[in-house]
């Protein structure tokens, strides 16, 4: 599925498994350019809005067929791709992550060690409450994610670093 989001400013992270198959994703948005809470989200939430290069939204955050769960009962592949979210915007120079999500996902971040700051909450029918959340992206945040995920702190990058040192 692509829309007018998947654009050559667009970033995608992606986890796989240990066959190396694609087991989940995210799709960031820059918030310089029309993003989600500007188009189709804005009737729900027309009092939020951002415009700016430290904040970026995340979206379609989908995880399929990953078996393995971290510690806190979460696949490895949604804490990979929450620790990947706060590495991007460690490494870039983004600040603040927004997020569209629901009840599930909600619980989801909290159990991954995300605290965030709810901005709005829309309330439907058919989805129940969706909510608009802000992450602030720290060394803190990284340290949080990786403790309630269980993830290691040191990624292959950093362990090839460390070992040839």
């Amino acid at each position: 599925e692509i829309d007018e989001f998947d654009r050559d400013d667009t970033v995608y992270l992606m986890a796989f498994g240990e066959d190396e198959r694609l087991v989940g994703s995210v799709r960031l948005l820059t918030t310089l350019n029309d993003h989600m809470l500007s188009g189709p989200f804005k009737p729900m939430f027309p009092d939020i809005g951002f415009e700016s290069s430290a904040t970026w939204e995340a979206t379609r955050f989908v995880v399929q067929c990953d078996r393995n769960v971290q510690p806190n009962n979460v696949s490895t592949a949604a804490c990979e791709i929450l620790h990947g979210m706060c590495r991007f915007g460690l490494d870039n120079g983004v600040s603040f992550i927004t997020a569209v999500y629901d009840a599930g996902m909600s619980r989801l971040y909290r159990r991954c060690g995300l605290s965030n700051v709810e901005l709005g909450r829309y309330r439907t029918v058919e989805h129940g409450a969706i909510f608009v959340g802000l992450w602030e992206l720290s060394d803190a945040l990284e340290a949080s994610i990786l403790r309630a995920t269980g993830l290691g702190g040191i990624s292959g990058a950093q362990q090839i670093t460390e070992q040839a040192a």
